[in-house]
């Protein structure tokens, strides 16, 4: 689908691209549960 619009040596370099964003603003997956208490505990 994509390759039809940015060619078809494109659609890998744009994918690889994509999980790189998602890495680095989302971390921790795009459906990260957010805990109350962060760091080590007792």
């Amino acid at each position: 689908m994509a390759d039809q619009y940015i060619g078809v040596r494109w659609t890998s370099i744009v994918i690889f691209a994509v999980l790189i964003l998602v890495l680095v603003f989302r971390p921790r997956g795009l459906l990260g549960d957010r805990s109350a208490v962060q760091g080590g505990g007792e």
